[in-house]
């Protein structure tokens, strides 16, 4: 991701690699990675289609002043591969968007990362990427009569609460995470405090890891919307370790050229191994908020939830309704409402009418409900509205009561 390794000598590289494949294990060990890899959600889509924007960014701008310096023929064919490498970064970028909405610290630091370094091809990059987003975007918003704004933008749009804001930061993201945190943002505002520094005085490109890094924290509010999870911490995740990877590449080269002599020089090492060390040893362990999530079931509870599964996937009709939509995907059912939490949000802040639901309901128009708590006999409500649970009572009973409630049309 950096691009300030690969510009440099070619011995230089191998440091940066080691650099690169530390900060992806120590990736791969962050809590939201080990939940949301194993949920099926496009959540890790996203940050695949962010990283490959990034390297593409990187590696767009890598050598490209030298570039003016070669012959005209060589020159125009380098122009065009730098080019058509950052156009590649820019719809990495556009399909992280497509994917998961929140995707906007890829683009966002790629953007001031090019204005910074030439804000000519900065603007052109910036006017192609918005280009990339808002160009199918109208098109799918024409073609579905307005509704992939609303379903994309408009009810997604719900309240912020600073306390969940807090408790995710403090449980998911402070709490494991802080020595690799420390680290992060060391690396940061030094490169920046060294960028500023040399501002005026010979040509500074500040990097791009430090750019994504602030970019991703600029978006962590994110985690206060209303419903919001630990999944609105990856993409932070991915920038603290990068840095902390970038940081372990700059002492590496340092190492290797015999620049760490004086304690002033050689301190920065054993803190972040120190660091590093605690995080592994002690933090990495996921925080109670977690665990939810990475509990095992019991042989019990994934055969009740093979016969509850089974049972859907051998019933008849094809339209099924449940509070867990992965159920149906799962028995290879189709359902017309997949976010029952977002539409009870929606429908309580009259932003959705709600009336074809509860008239489908009243109907039994599904073939079964599959709901987590049992709506009928008691005062549980799920996740839904007076509405829509006395239209589960006038249309549905229930069949079966285990670790799910299955409900058949009465």
């Amino acid at each position: 991701f950096d691009g300030a390794y690969s510009s440099r000598r070619k011995r230089a590289i191998l440091p940066a690699a080691a650099g690169g494949i530390i900060a992806g294990w120590l990736w791969l060990t962050l809590p939201p990675v080990l939940v949301w890899a194993l949920v099926f959600r496009s959540d890790m889509l996203m940050i695949g289609f962010t990283a490959a924007g990034l390297v593409c960014i990187a590696a767009g701008t890598n050598n490209i002043k030298q570039v003016v310096e070669e012959p005209p023929g060589r020159k125009r064919s380098l122009l065009t591969l730098h080019s058509s490498v950052l156009a590649l970064g820019a719809f990495f970028f556009a399909l992280a968007f497509f994917t998961k909405q929140t995707a906007f610290a890829g683009p966002l630091a790629a953007g001031v990362y090019l204005l910074l370094g030439d804000w000519k091809l900065g603007f052109k990059w910036c006017a192609l990427m918005a280009a990339f987003v808002i160009v199918p975007f109208a098109a799918f918003d024409l073609a579905t009569g307005h509704w992939f704004y609303l379903k994309l933008v408009d009810y997604h749009s719900l309240p912020v609460r600073f306390s969940i804001l807090t408790r995710l930061l403090h449980t998911s993201f402070w709490d494991d995470q802080w020595p690799l945190i420390m680290l992060a943002a060391s690396y940061a505002l030094y490169r920046l405090f060294k960028w500023l520094k040399a501002r005026g005085k010979r040509e500074v490109r500040l990097s791009l890891i430090p750019i994504f890094l602030l970019a991703s924290f600029a978006g962590l509010p994110t985690g206060g919307v209303e419903g919001a999870d630990h999944n609105h911490l990856l993409v932070s995740g991915l920038a603290v370790c990068a840095a902390v990877g970038a940081l372990l590449a700059g002492l590496i080269v340092k190492i290797e050229q015999g620049r760490l002599r004086g304690w002033k020089e050689i301190w920065p090492l054993p803190a972040v191994t120190a660091l590093i060390c605690a995080y592994l040893l002690y933090t990495s362990a996921p925080s109670s908020a977690y665990d939810v999530n990475l509990e095992v079931p019991t042989p019990e509870y994934q055969e009740q939830m093979r016969l509850i599964i089974a049972n859907v996937s051998q019933h008849p009709a094809q339209i099924f309704y449940s509070d867990s939509a992965g159920i149906l995907a799962l028995a290879g059912k189709q359902t017309p409402y997949d976010d029952p939490f977002t539409m009870n949000i929606l429908a309580q802040q009259g932003r959705w009418d709600e009336a074809g639901l509860r008239n489908m309901l009243r109907e039994g128009r599904f073939g079964l409900l599959v709901l987590s708590c049992d709506v009928i006999n008691t005062s549980r409500t799920c996740q839904f509205t007076p509405g829509v649970l006395d239209a589960i009572r006038d249309g549905y009973k229930v069949v079966f009561k285990d670790i799910l409630f299955t409900y058949a049309p009465k």
